[in-house]
């Protein structure tokens, strides 16, 4: 079947499945800091697969080197999954809780993955299920830092350091701490495309599938845009036959130049605010 874009009366071949790929050198993401105060409730996931498990790199975070700048971050640690949770913004086996999967995620696999923070309680999520962990560090902290490190994907230290080698698409970051079954139904929606959109609590979304331009645009509604820095257009936007849906096909989009912008979650406009 064809789909009809907004800005002419063509019709197009539905768009392939799509994600950003970080080349792991100088590639990331950054906007403004989406979540507010300190944080009793936090939930974050993400599909990555990765081109490279070498090193400490960052998927998502608010996460800085600088003094008492630390506050969460999801990443990958030489193939392995690992989430820190800073109390007071420094990382500190005293105040930092540090988890890593115990397992290793392969290169070139599609992986959905994250966390949940509530009530001072960690747990970290591959595939919808909760993986075997080490506890690297584990104080009991209550809340999680009320700090002003920006937020990144694809890097952390404000884009200075920790860059992925891979691919990305679908981040979503929640306000609030989901259930072990609406984790399950995340992932089983976002990696099929059927089934409702999980938006209560929802903060900032990224579908990662603009196909072009260096404005990776939140859905969720809350304008939460990203500036995609020191991204290669050709290789940035990458099609890839892993991601078996692409939102724009079922809900529309608005066709800027050749940039596919989506709809957000809201109403019926594109996530820039203009009509699809």
């Amino acid at each position: 079947y064809y789909l009809k874009d907004s800005s002419t009366t063509n019709t197009h071949l539905p768009r392939q499945g799509r994600c950003w790929l970080f080349d792991g050198t100088n590639d990331y993401g950054t906007g403004a800091r989406v979540t507010s105060g300190a944080l009793s409730t936090l939930s974050v996931f993400a599909w990555i697969k990765l081109v490279s498990t070498t090193g400490f790199t960052a998927i998502v975070g608010e996460y800085d080197n600088g003094t008492a700048n630390r506050q969460w971050i999801l990443a990958n640690n030489a193939g392995k999954l690992n989430v820190i949770c800073s109390i007071d913004g420094t990382n500190t086996g005293a105040t930092a809780k540090d988890y890593s999967s115990t397992a290793t995620m392969s290169i070139g696999i599609w992986y959905h993955v994250g966390f949940t923070f509530s009530g001072g309680t960690l747990k970290l999520y591959i595939n919808g299920a909760e993986p075997a962990v080490t506890k690297l560090q584990d104080p009991a902290i209550a809340t999680i830092y009320n700090g002003v490190a920006t937020l990144n994907l694809g890097a952390y230290a404000a884009g200075s350091t920790g860059f992925i080698s891979g691919s990305t698409r679908d981040t979503r970051i929640y306000s609030s701490a989901k259930t072990a079954g609406e984790i399950s139904a995340i992932y089983n929606q976002s990696r099929t495309g059927s089934g409702t959109f999980d938006a209560t609590g929802l903060v900032a979304a990224y579908p990662c599938n603009e196909e072009s331009g260096t404005t990776g645009y939140d859905i969720s509604g809350n304008g939460n845009h990203l500036t995609l820095t020191n991204i290669t257009q050709a290789t940035f936007h990458a099609a890839d036959t892993g991601v078996l849906a692409n939102r724009n096909n079922a809900e529309g989009y608005r066709l800027s130049g050749s940039v596919y912008i989506p709809k957000r979650l809201t109403d019926s406009l594109a996530a820039d605010g203009n009509a699809l």
